[in-house]
């Protein structure tokens, strides 16, 4: 199976930050902010296997729902790299 190098944006980790770090002002709970955290990241990484199992939303980028968030994300092929 194909596997792809998945590069995260500073802007898209940034945002992850972001979304961790509004869950921790809301909650006070660093376990449930590390946890989305991880689970955004751990999202992201995955399409390193099968990035074309989502459906193109415009152009070329694609949506994961995650929980309450969408991660989008472009595919080029031709260098095996999914880039969020």
């Amino acid at each position: 199976m194909k596997k792809y190098k998945v590069i995260i944006t500073p802007e898209a980790l940034d945002d992850i930050i972001n979304i961790s770090n509004y869950i921790f002002s809301k909650s006070k709970n660093k376990f449930v902010a590390q946890k989305i955290y991880d689970l955004l990241v751990s999202s992201c990484n995955s399409l390193n296997i099968l990035p074309y199992i989502y459906q193109i939303i415009f152009d070329d980028i694609r949506r994961v729902n995650i929980k309450w968030y969408w991660i989008f994300y472009e595919i080029l092929e031709k260098e095996n790299i999914v880039i969020i």
